[in-house]
């Protein structure tokens, strides 16, 4: 694989020749004046002939190909520099030194055919596009959002971009799904690495993304400084999950010694069971379910540990059924995670108190799963349990990261022979969940195009308004709070159940804002809420 260095040499020898570099564009910083994977006509020029608007081929100090558009000329210490922006970036990439210019860019092939943009008419285009720079990203939006929200009306295609696409395929733990599909079209593919990367480390998969590259032995086709990214993420992920897993095993032992029932949650348990490579699973904190009786005990375990919860004075085992079900400890030990300390499946900000008292916690308990976890015999929970818990949890984190749906399919494939599927259902039912669980498998179905082989052939009946209302927001591919609100809403049975959820949602309790947030009681006040509401809609507003 040609490494970056050497192929800017290549470009500034072409170029010099006086021949015309064809290059095929990755990335969407031009759009939508060039797409990503159409092709570009690179040209040698001299500083002389650039001028405002030119699209012009350089390297940066990364030894990166980029073109993009000059939006001012002028001299700095003596020297010609041009000021560049992409035309779908809020900001300029900063000043470029003539020395680092290889060509400029004068043709883009658009639709089989050769337009030259650096004479005639397509010239005048050129530079009244560029003079519009300033609102050109916001007009594109807007324009763009009006046909996504028609689109999503009549039940319209999402079609994602081969980055993203390719990102959820490769963030897999079972690669047999769609790996012939992988091998035939993957090296025929102009994959912009930069940007996956850059998703990667925000997805939480970076480890998973490294380990499919090398099993498919698709990774000759990556750029070798991208790969060594790669690689680098996986090593630095596992020797935090080591320390990690260290410090559960200790947390365990002192626990088990006491004769407490626990129940391995999410991390600790997937990374070493499901995902069989702790360095594939990003974590963050230790999650353990006890019942809520036996919290007392445990917090004097961990505080015997070194490890104490701010809200544990705020704890009652006779505390009604609430949202939230967790307390948070932390260590002032360094590189130690914080153990969150659960007595139900369901812990969140959102008010779905209504949900919580509809799951039958006796039921699961009976039917948790023994399991050896750092030499220690503790519990996991059922298959059935297992995936119902991950569909909720991925609902309530409004489908992010991309490691929720890896969990849950990694957790579909490893339970395959033993899942009972219409168990599952009923248990969902039962637990009024049914609807989270559809939404969560239907989501991934249309947004991914990837559908787990062990759920194909569930039943669950009438779901058309949940399927269109996935639909529209898959549409709009924004943030999905708005589609995780409406699901929970939709669960509240009743108007004064609906109204109810409604008021908590923009004035939660003081407990629901202060939970593992550094806020203290003393705050939530009136204004306190009127800044939060304030804060809350200029977001919504600024994503949309």
């Amino acid at each position: 694989m040609m490494k970056r260095a050497e192929f800017v040499e290549l470009s500034r020898d072409v170029l010099k020749k006086g021949s015309c570099l064809r290059f095929r564009v990755k990335g969407m910083s031009m759009y939508p004046f060039i797409n990503s994977g159409q092709v570009i006509h690179v040209k040698q020029a001299e500083p002389s002939d650039i001028s405002y608007a030119d699209i012009i081929y350089y390297c940066d100090r990364d030894d990166r190909i980029i073109a993009h558009r000059v939006v001012k000329k002028t001299k700095r210490n003596g020297r010609t520099a041009f000021l560049t922006k992409g035309d779908f970036a809020l900001l300029t990439d900063g000043y470029v030194y003539a020395e680092r210019v290889l060509g400029k860019v004068v043709a883009v092939e658009k639709h089989n055919k050769i337009l030259r943009i650096d004479r005639g008419i397509f010239r005048v285009i050129n530079i009244l596009y560029s003079g519009s720079l300033p609102l050109s990203r916001w007009i594109y939006l807007l324009f763009a959002k009006i046909i996504r929200c028609f689109d999503a009306l009549a039940g319209g295609k999402k079609i994602l971009p081969d980055e993203e696409a390719w990102l959820f395929s490769l963030a897999q733990i079972n690669l047999s799904v769609n790996k012939e599909k992988m091998l035939e079209k993957f090296p025929a593919l102009s994959l912009d690495w930069n940007y996956i990367i850059q998703r990667a480390k925000e997805e939480g998969v970076t480890g998973l993304i490294y380990r499919s590259l090398r099993k498919l032995a698709l990774h000759m086709y990556l750029p070798e400084e991208d790969l060594a990214v790669l690689e680098k993420g996986y090593y630095v992920n596992s020797a935090r999950n080591a320390i990690i897993f260290r410090q559960a095993g200790k947390i365990l032992k002192a626990v088990c010694a006491h004769e407490i029932k626990v129940v391995m949650l999410k991390g600790v348990f997937l990374a070493e069971k499901v995902y069989l490579d702790i360095g594939l699973r990003p974590m963050s904190d230790i999650d353990v379910l006890v019942k809520k009786e036996d919290v007392s005990r445990v917090n004097d375990v961990l505080n015997s540990l070194g490890y104490f919860s701010a809200d544990y004075q705020g704890f009652s085992p006779d505390l009604p059924a609430m949202s939230i079900n967790t307390l948070v400890y932390k260590t002032p030990e360094l590189l130690c995670a914080p153990v969150h300390l659960h007595w139900h499946i369901i812990n969140s900000t959102w008010p779905v108190d209504s949900l919580v008292r509809g799951i039958d916690m006796e039921s699961i308990w009976q039917r948790a799963q023994p399991v050896i976890i750092e030499g220690e015999n503790v519990y996991t929970l059922s298959p059935e349990h297992l995936v119902i818990y991950l569909a909720q949890h991925c609902l309530m984190h409004k489908f992010r990261p991309m490691t929720l749906f890896s969990d849950l399919t990694g957790a579909l494939g490893y339970y395959n022979k033993s899942l009972d599927r219409e168990f599952m259902l009923k248990e969902a039912e039962r637990f009024d969940l049914k609807e989270i669980l559809f939404c969560c498998l239907y989501f991934m179905r249309k947004k991914f195009a990837y559908e787990p082989p062990e759920v194909k052939e569930i039943d669950f009946g009438d779901m058309d308004f949940f399927r269109k209302l996935c639909n529209f927001f898959i549409a709009q591919d924004g943030d999905y709070y708005r589609l995780s609100y409406l699901v929970f809403l939709s669960k509240q049975k009743g108007i004064a159940r609906k109204f109810k959820f409604l008021i908590k949602t923009f004035f939660p309790s003081a407990r629901v804002i202060t939970h593992n947030s550094g806020i203290l009681p003393q705050q939530v006040n009136l204004p306190f809420y009127v800044k939060r509401i304030c804060a809350h809609l200029f977001k919504s507003r600024m994503k949309s």
